[in-house]
């Protein structure tokens, strides 16, 4: 990739600074040689502890990495950083280098780094103070972006070490709150207003809950950092205290609480000495305010009507320029969205309900993605691939709801699933691990400024199910997360698929003769539904998965379905799906297959751990003559009547249904010349991914051997003349012939 225009660049000399940078700022790690774009997406969590269950497209994935080239010495020699590789740089990066001097090599300025820099190292090497959670507020002595910039770029408490947040796991569990945001601009949101005042503790009744925070600073500094609060606004108790790492009370460290114009609070400090700090505090929610008593007095007319203003002064109608061809679906969905007749009869919160089934329904949501370093947000991310994590979900939400006359904000908090064991001296507290992007949407009970309440809407679809790592195991074995977990102070729905055959998966169906259905229903919160919000008929689109059939659509069930000549031996994946809510089950093809050994090498081996020779086999449909995926072809000595174990472990064919087996003959076995064949049991294995379980279904017709090979086995060295009585064990019972040397 070429520098941008008018910017020279040169590419050593350029990631040598950047190098330096990292060096500087962030106890070098692994880290250093991921991608950037790695770090950032609203939902980064711990990359290996979001797995979907349903089934999603893949996410982007990080370019490969040279670990060798970029492996980083324990001790840097003098002239490490003069000898590192040539690299083509993004034009983002190329923009940004091309404002240092020509001769710039690393040095910093004579003042103190910003220490917000240093805690949200690596998310973006070069932070933005607008990037979420780092465009900080005054604080009336030094402005320096918030230390927000520690929590805001999908590290902080969402993915290192240093940095965490624990939450009070007995009371109900509740959506994390940390920033609002106003204003969007196309590739990032804004906080438009940076006043502060004092913060005085709130005494209200309420659910209180404890919090604890662990920060990493890394060098003396100052600046203020959000503090984790519940729906609707800070509520943060008197009692606040900060300890050292060691648990005792700081030095040099001064503090104070303020609040901005959005309601959050922040903790405001001057730090003399870098380490680790606790901060402990209680926070409450005011229980007079609910969502039912809000949907109940909302004003009866439609946003299309009028304009609700909240009375803060801010402008929550704000749109970005979409006028860019690149925008051009963006556009006309929301104008569909716009012009539909269904929203003239609903009121505001209605209408909420009804964009954000929408979100729900049309597209897939995913935990994570590789993120476009030039933005932080993109409005045709959805549109253009079909999916998208939190931050797509919830700023384009936002955005269709402006476009429709309703106030709404994007905010950005955190989410946890498991009590940390860890914490146990304490109590039960829940590690928030999931950043996470939602909306709040200003729902008026009058016409009036400032007639209403703020409302928390989620459009993101999370799954039913999804994986993550337990930690309360030293193995740390992936299980099941229900993550639609009921908060009762955030408005969502959850929508599910059910798709059943009329036969039983293991029965297998004979082509042309048997004949079964298939019915989809699709559920809102487990009830079933028949029209959207939107007014849209729920329709069924049917699928053959396996043999990448569309079967045709129903409005119930699709009936009369049944396997031709065309149809590949063995269970079948059929799915019914409205737009993006789809689930599936499994109907079994019966036939017959064929296996075949395509080379067997070499044929002269000699018995023991360090000769093996090497079958390359395959399977394929008797009938249709397609090969068959995902079954294991197991290698067997005819003579012996015994099962040869692969060195590799167990596998499974290829999208080609073939499938490497290395085998080894035991150091004990006799010499001489043995037929070799590869069997198919008629085990199939629908293979989902890890750690999703597979499913098994036996099908004892299909089962078929290949021709016979043969593999002449020799003694390594001759060094007896008696004769021993051996078995050649392979797989099983031990057989009854022997022989000797």
């Amino acid at each position: 990739m070429s520098a941008s225009p008018g910017v020279a660049v040169q590419k050593g000399v350029t990631w040598k600074s950047i190098l330096i940078i990292a060096l500087l700022i962030a106890s070098l790690s692994l880290f250093a040689a991921l991608p950037l774009s790695f770090f950032f997406s609203g939902n980064m969590g711990d990359w290996f502890g979001n797995i979907p269950l349903n089934l999603i497209p893949p996410p982007d994935e990080p370019p490969p990495i040279d670990f060798d080239q970029w492996q980083i010495p324990d001790i840097v020699p003098p002239d490490w950083l003069d000898n590192l590789p040539d690299m083509d740089l993004p034009d983002w990066l190329q923009d940004y280098l091309g404002n240092l001097p020509s001769d710039w090599a690393g040095e910093l300025p004579a003042s103190d780094i910003p220490w917000w820099l240093i805690a949200g190292a690596l998310g973006y090497l070069l932070l933005g103070g607008d990037l979420p959670g780092g465009g900080g507020v005054d604080d009336g002595v030094g402005g320096l972006p918030g230390m927000g910039g520690a929590l805001g770029n999908g590290l902080g408490p969402f993915g290192t070490p240093g940095t965490a947040i624990w939450v009070d796991a007995d009371q109900p569990w509740r959506y994390w709150r940390l920033r609002a945001y106003d204003f969007f601009e196309g590739t990032t949101w804004l906080v438009q207003g940076n006043s502060t005042s004092a913060y005085t503790p709130d005494n209200t009744l309420g659910t209180d809950y404890s919090v604890i925070m662990q920060i990493l600073i890394s060098q003396q500094g100052y600046g203020n950092l959000p503090l984790p609060h519940l729906w609707d606004k800070s509520m943060i108790r008197s009692g606040l205290q900060v300890f050292d790492q060691y648990g005792g009370a700081p030095v040099n460290l001064t503090w104070n609480l303020i609040e901005d114009e959005y309601d959050v609070v922040h903790w405001n400090a001057s730090v003399g000495i870098p380490g680790i700090y606790y901060i402990m505090y209680t926070v409450t929610y005011d229980n007079s305010v609910d969502l039912p008593t809000i949907e109940s007095n909302v004003y009866w007319d439609s946003p299309l009507n009028f304009v609700a203003d909240p009375g803060d002064g801010h402008d929550y109608l704000q749109m970005p320029d979409l006028s860019n061809a690149s925008y051009a679906a963006v556009r006309a969905d929301m104008q569909s969205i716009a012009t539909n007749s269904a929203l003239t009869s609903m009121n505001t919160y209605e209408v909420a309900q009804a964009v954000m089934e929408y979100f729900k329904t049309q597209w897939w949501w995913t935990p994570f993605r590789t993120q476009d370093p030039t933005r932080d947000f993109d409005p045709s991310f959805l549109i253009n691939n079909g999916y998208g994590a939190s931050q797509d979900f919830a700023s384009n939400y936002v955005m269709y709801l402006r476009n429709l006359n309703i106030s709404s904000r994007l905010v950005w908090g955190g989410l946890g699933y498991q009590i940390d064991p860890n914490m146990a001296l304490l109590g039960n507290y829940i590690n928030l691990t999931h950043s996470h992007f939602w909306a709040e949407v200003w729902i008026p009970n009058g016409t009036g400024a400032g007639e209403g309440n703020w409302v928390q809407f989620d459009p993101n679809p999370f799954p039913e199910t999804m994986w993550q790592q337990d930690f309360s195991s030293s193995l740390h074995e992936f299980i099941p997360i229900d993550v639609r977990r009921n908060d009762t102070r955030v408005e969502t729905s959850h929508y599910t698929m059910l798709c059943d055959a009329s036969v039983p998966y293991d029965t297998p169906q004979i082509r042309g003769t048997d004949s079964f259905n298939l019915t989809g229903s699709f559920l809102r919160d487990g009830a079933p539904i028949m029209t959207t919000w939107l007014n849209e008929a729920v329709f069924y689109d049917y699928m053959d998965i396996t043999d990448n059939i569309n079967l045709g659509t129903s409005s119930g069930t699709l009936a009369g379905i049944s396997f031709d000549a065309t149809s590949l031996t063995g269970p079948h994946r059929f799915n019914a799906s409205f737009h993006a809510v789809v689930n599936e089950t499994i109907v079994t093809c019966n036939g017959t297959t064929d296996v075949m050994i395509e080379s067997l090498n070499p044929h002269l081996i000699k018995r023991g751990p360090l000769s093996s020779f090497t079958i390359v086999a395959n399977i394929s449909d008797q009938v249709t003559g397609n090969p068959i995926p995902d079954v294991e072809l197991i290698g067997f000595v005819v003579d012996v009547e015994q099962e040869l174990i692969d060195n590799s472990g167990h596998q499974l064919t290829d999208a080609n249904g073939k499938v490497t087996s290395i085998y080894s003959v035991p150091s004990i076995a006799p010499v001489g010349v043995y037929n070799v064949t590869m069997n198919f049991t008629g085990a199939f294995t629908v293979n989902y991914p890890d750690p999703i379980p597979d499913m098994n279904v036996m099908v004892p017709g299909c089962a078929s051997t290949s021709q016979n090979e043969t593999v002449t086995v020799i003694a390594d060295i001759l060094t007896s003349r008696q004769i021993m009585p051996v078995h050649w064990c392979f797989h099983g019972h031990i057989p009854s012939v022997s022989g000797g040397i």
